[in-house]
């Protein structure tokens, strides 16, 4: 197989791929199916996300063995869809090229509306759906596998007309809940009754949030109940660093697991049995989003996320 690489990497010091996913394959030929037996490498782990097909393998070489019963030539094309896992740097290198590409985009919006007389009138909410681990963390690469801090934290940032507080930086724990009651209370309009989440101007906000991800897309399913400044991740399906707490403030990147530590003991038993029903009550209905029992349902509310 041949791929091509981003010249700039090239251009500076090469490439250095750590594995390949080898997503899926195509195969065409004119000859019947029943005529071509194919076996795939034994080395292939096949996972299927989303009812997609998706080969895990680390081994540098692997084989497919096809085999023609029948007397006559046969030609067959192969097409992979493969994913290659670039070093640390590389990806580093290609995070910091996105960042400039969606920086020099938003300038060409921040010229069009200043061109078109619109910029006055504008109000600008500018977030970020999830953070990026680029290694510093296990060596992951990535935001879905782990609810750290680090793949977490996303930039906010309001400006524009109906702001009422200008140049201010705050730290409150905030959620894209709170993006849609915001833009209500800007054009002073009520919030539907149906709607989660409350307008960032409110002088009251919580301090409680809950965060859930899920395998086959993550390694395992994680739960994370933040309780600011501190933070406890359980992941049910791992034997190996199963709870995690955390001291957001103290910690930048949010990976200094506190949990064997024998300090801020009430706080961390808190967090570890809410975290622990929530996960359960969750467990239960996934996959199964109208089969939620009044009692899980009670679950959630007492806890504060419903």
């Amino acid at each position: 197989m041949r791929t091509t690489y981003p010249q700039s990497l090239i251009d500076k010091r090469g490439v250095r791929i750590k594995g390949i996913s080898f997503m899926n394959y195509s195969l065409s030929t004119e000859a019947s199916k029943d005529n071509i037996e194919i076996y795939l490498p034994r080395n292939w782990r096949e996972i299927r996300p989303r009812n997609k097909r998706h080969y895990l393998s680390r081994r540098k070489r692997s084989e497919m063995v096809f085999i023609n019963k029948t007397e006559q030539n046969i030609k067959i094309t192969i097409q992979f869809n493969y994913k290659l896992s670039l070093h640390f740097r590389a990806s580093r290198e290609l995070y910091q090229q996105e960042i400039q590409y969606m920086d020099k985009h938003f300038g060409q919006l921040m010229k069009f509306l200043k061109k078109n007389h619109m910029f006055q009138e504008s109000v600008f909410i500018v977030m970020g759906d999830h953070g990026e681990g680029l290694g510093e963390h296990r060596r992951c690469v990535g935001h879905i596998h782990y609810l750290n801090k680090l793949y977490l934290q996303v930039p906010l940032f309001m400006a524009g007309k109906g702001i009422k507080e200008k140049g201010v930086i705050k730290k409150n724990l905030v959620s894209n809940l709170n993006i849609a009651p915001t833009l209500l209370d800007i054009i002073d309009k009520e919030k539907p009754d149906f709607m989660q989440g409350t307008s960032l101007f409110e002088t009251h906000q919580s301090n409680h949030l809950l965060l859930e991800t899920y395998s086959p897309e993550a390694y395992s399913d994680g739960f994370s109940i933040i309780k600011y400044p501190y933070q406890f991740i359980y992941y049910p399906q791992t034997e190996e660093q199963k709870f995690e707490f955390i001291d957001l403030e103290k910690d930048q990147l949010g990976i200094n697991n506190l949990y064997h530590q024998k300090i801020n003991q009430k706080i961390k038993a808190e967090l570890l049995n809410s975290v622990i029903k929530v996960s359960k009550a969750i467990t239960k209905i996934k996959g199964k989003p109208d089969e939620i029992s009044p009692e899980q349902l009670e679950i959630l509310k007492s806890l504060g996320y419903l």
